[in-house]
């Protein structure tokens, strides 16, 4: 069964990777990318970003994190509350802070919160051990994309790479600013919370032209 799943997989990757980012229609509200922001094919997991960060980085620290002043209380963009910071009420990343519209064209963005919770409730997941990660597929048209699990960044290192995906949604926890939501996997959990802004995750992105009119 593993075997039948990493040649599938292979497959795919195969037959996507003439170009650096192609849409699937899943038949949900949005399509969803073949591969990571920052990724050469649907199997690597590509490049992991801070929250409303366009660039990769070394280091992910709040005194690293360009949107505060240092720490989480000095938060200078999305801030819903002035005793975290500049409040402007900003709940969802603008396309200048959005790491998929910035690297990859207007017409992607990272997906929002209930766009993490729709993939997550209209597909059925299986974990491939060889790896590590998802095939997400589609109970509406059979359709899939592989989510590796690329683990995080805090610091100078890299957690949980092949064990965990951690995968940053374009959705602020507006009841605690200093957090974002993320979905957040592992070999038998899936779920989308909220979480530290200036941890360095992956990015999947979502084309949704009519978003960018």
């Amino acid at each position: 069964m593993k075997h039948r799943l990493f040649v599938l997989i292979l497959s795919l990757a195969l037959s996507m990777a003439a170009s650096a980012q192609s849409p699937v229609d899943l038949g949900l509200s949005v399509r969803w990318a073949d591969r990571n922001v920052g990724a050469s094919s649907p199997d690597s997991y590509g490049d992991h970003f801070a929250f409303g960060e366009t660039e990769p980085k070394d280091i992910y620290t709040w005194k690293t994190y360009k949107l505060c002043g240092g720490t989480f209380d000095t938060l200078t963009k999305y801030c819903t509350d002035a005793a975290y910071g500049n409040a402007d009420g900003l709940t969802v990343l603008l396309p200048e802070d959005d790491a998929a519209t910035v690297n990859c064209g207007k017409d992607w963005r990272i997906p929002t919160k209930e766009e993490w919770d729709e993939l997550v409730r209209e597909c059925d997941w299986t974990w491939v051990s060889d790896g590590g990660g998802y095939l997400v597929r589609s109970r509406r048209n059979g359709r899939s994309i592989f989510l590796p699990a690329g683990g995080f960044r805090v610091e100078s290192d890299h957690h949980y790479f092949t064990c965990d995906g951690l995968y940053w949604s374009s959705t602020l926890c507006g009841e605690v600013p200093y957090d974002a939501y993320r979905l957040y996997f592992g070999s038998d959990y899936i779920y989308v919370r909220y979480y530290g802004r200036f941890f360095g995750r992956n990015v999947r992105a979502v084309y949704d032209p009519a978003e960018q009119l």
